[in-house]
């Protein structure tokens, strides 16, 4: 970046979300790693170790699978129930469809969304 030297590690856990705590971690084994080959980098140089992202894009099917009973945002083709854009816990999933639970005016509702109505589909911060 311009003059600066910057090495990035992007740390993602299909799994889980990860925190501060797990990052900093990383943070400090990638560093010791480092200091180990120190005298075969060029120059100095940041080491810049972040999350890939808890809001990221879900690209597959195995993506889709992990993101059961976690919360997503999903935005469709077409109108459901007068909007296109949806948040809440994904509960289920088939070949046709992916079931959420969101919450309107406090309380709890279960929607159908035919997969193939769906433009995108991404991983979201819970409420």
């Amino acid at each position: 970046m311009g003059k600066d030297r910057i090495l990035e590690v992007l740390v993602y856990d299909p799994h889980r979300a990860l925190d501060l705590d797990t990052t900093a971690l990383v943070s400090f084994d990638v560093s010791e790693a480092l200091d180990e080959v120190i005298d075969q980098l060029p120059d100095e140089y940041m080491l810049d170790v972040s999350t890939a992202g808890i809001e990221r894009e879900i690209l597959d099917d195995e993506q889709l699978h992990d993101a059961i009973d976690h919360s997503v945002y999903i935005r469709t083709l077409r109108s459901v129930n007068k909007s296109i854009e949806f948040k809440g816990i994904m509960t289920q999933l088939d070949e046709n469809t992916i079931t959420l639970v969101q919450k309107i005016k406090g309380k709890a509702q279960t929607l159908s969304i035919d997969r193939e109505n769906i433009v995108f589909i991404r991983h979201a911060i819970k409420d």
